[in-house]
């Protein structure tokens, strides 16, 4: 028997997001290469988050994905580029979006 535990979304961190993201990548067996351009896409956005003040997903708003977007692009980087880090945000986004509305975790009743 299991129980069931439900820790609000803002009860999440950006950082414990940003993990649990790149650990369901890993769970589903995603490539190390994909595994790794989520680690190199968004860690670099959460990185830039954290450095604004941003502490939890539901602070996220457009206007941030599109300002940190909008730097990169200014770097003189290929436009391809800048694309990848808006493909693995958008990822991210979604992820939070679908998971920490409720953050559910099964806990066995008895450690075997």
């Amino acid at each position: 028997m299991h129980h069931l535990h439900v820790i609000p979304q803002s009860g999440q961190r950006i950082r414990e997001a940003y993990e649990d993201f790149i650990l369901s990548r890993k769970a589903a067996l995603y490539s190390p290469r994909t595994i790794q351009f989520y680690e190199e896409t968004t860690g670099k956005f959460i990185s830039w988050a954290l450095s604004i003040g941003l502490s939890k997903p539901n602070d996220i708003t457009a206007r941030h994905i599109r300002s940190y977007i909008s730097d990169v692009a200014s770097r003189g980087i290929a436009d391809a580029t800048v694309h990848k880090h808006a493909r693995g945000i958008r990822t991210f986004v979604r992820f939070c979006h679908s998971i920490f509305d409720y953050y559910l975790i099964y806990l066995p009743m008895t450690m075997k």
